[in-house]
């Protein structure tokens, strides 16, 4: 019983490490659609964050000091340093950490909301009907994910917990 147990519970923590990985798979396709929307002239930013999407299409009709390319390499950057951002946190939550989790769900929340208000026209830069839709689903998906992941972690914890209540036993 007891190697099933242990069996069960590294399983589980194999399935969650590789399932932290939802928490940067966001970020990277935020940043490779802010690097496409640079190159691509009438590119909407649907797979990229909706606030960054927003200030992507604002640096791109205005230029920051008179540089297109300035301003768009500063969208870029910044969207690399959450990129970055993403991955310390992913790290930290395959190791066991809680926070990056709850960190990632409030951002990816927060961002939810701002995007589904995208697409009504009093928002500056509104988002065509299908860039909306799109970007909409992908936010649920990963919203849904990393909600997902909470529940692994609890669950895993759980059954380290057990475990260690077995051991103490014996």
């Amino acid at each position: 019983m007891k190697e099933k147990n242990e069996k069960t519970s590294e399983m589980e923590l194999r399935s969650y490490q590789k399932a932290t990985l939802f928490l940067f798979y966001p970020f990277l396709i935020d940043f490779m659609s802010n690097v496409l929307g640079s190159f691509t002239e009438g590119y909407d930013f649907c797979l990229s964050f909706g606030s960054l999407g927003c200030l992507m299409r604002f640096l791109r009709e205005t230029p920051l000091f008179g540089s297109s390319s300035f301003s768009l390499f500063l969208g870029v950057s910044l969207s690399f340093i959450l990129l970055l951002c993403s991955l310390f946190l992913t790290l930290k939550a395959a190791k066991g950490k809680k926070y990056p989790i709850y960190i990632v769900l409030v951002l990816l929340g927060s961002d939810f909301l701002y995007t589904s208000s995208l697409y009504f026209s009093f928002m500056p830069y509104p988002m065509p009907l299908i860039s909306f839709i799109i970007s909409f689903s992908i936010h649920a998906v990963f919203v849904f994910l990393v909600s997902l992941l909470l529940w692994k972690y609890d669950k895993l914890n759980g059954l380290l917990a057990k475990e260690r209540k077995e051991r103490k036993i014996q």
